[in-house]
């Protein structure tokens, strides 16, 4: 399996507890460098965290949704459930954990990660990305970092579907089998003078010869003149 498709590795995010609420306080976290997080499971208290946004950030790009969060002394395995971002500046200001098991059942998205270049492209066409993630589930320690999908066959009017992604050992795809993944076609602009060219040879094929109605207008004008 390549490396990008293998398993998330449980990167471990040193967390502390906090007791400050609010806005503001949240504001003083972010401007040390960390951003609020909460930790909750089913049956149990919400634990309320900081966690350091470079490094949480950094993981979160390279496919990683499963962490060992590290307070109270203790390592906790968590799954990534909600990211929240800026407003204007896009940068991840608080996060949501589910406290779970390595063998937990899970439903989570997965990147969709285009490799090679497109045969089609050689002669004009475009590649168009339609599925950016998969919705998979497995367990919590097999999600993947990325799904790979390889477009190097891809031709004009080709299409990839759901149905056509290589599977991975213990994961389970949730797209729909015909949902269309990538595809590649013509340009816009080219496809339509193509249509306009198409169009005005089947008009040209199908009018009457011109001298024919020549003669229609002459014979008709020697009747009226009787």
């Amino acid at each position: 399996m390549p490396e990008t498709q293998t398993p998330s590795t449980q990167k471990t995010l040193e967390a502390r507890r906090r007791t400050e609420r609010g806005s503001r306080a949240c504001a003083r976290i972010r401007a040390r460098g960390d951003i609020p997080a909460v930790a909750y499971a089913k049956g149990k208290e919400n634990v309320h965290l900081t966690v350091p946004l470079l490094e949480f950030a950094h993981h979160l790009a390279e496919g990683e949704r499963v962490f060992h969060l590290a307070f109270d002394g203790g390592d906790h395995t968590v799954l990534v459930k909600e990211v929240q971002h800026g407003t204007y500046d896009h940068e991840i200001i608080h996060a949501d954990f589910e406290i779970v098991s390595l063998t937990t059942t899970v439903h989570v998205p997965v990147e969709i990660h285009l490799v090679g270049t497109a045969k089609g492209t050689k002669v004009g066409g475009v590649v168009e990305q339609e599925l950016y993630e998969m919705d998979v589930e497995c367990l919590a320690g097999n999600i993947p970092q990325r799904i790979e999908v390889e477009i190097t066959d891809l031709d004009v009017e080709d299409i990839i579907h759901v149905r056509e992604v290589p599977t991975l050992p213990e994961v389970k795809y949730l797209n729909g089998p015909d949902t269309p993944v990538v595809l590649c076609h013509m340009p816009a602009g080219e496809e339509e003078e193509e249509a306009e060219e198409e169009a005005a040879e089947e008009a040209a094929a199908g009018e009457p010869e011109v001298i024919g109605e020549r003669a229609e207008g002459q014979e008709a004008s020697e009747g009226d003149q009787t």
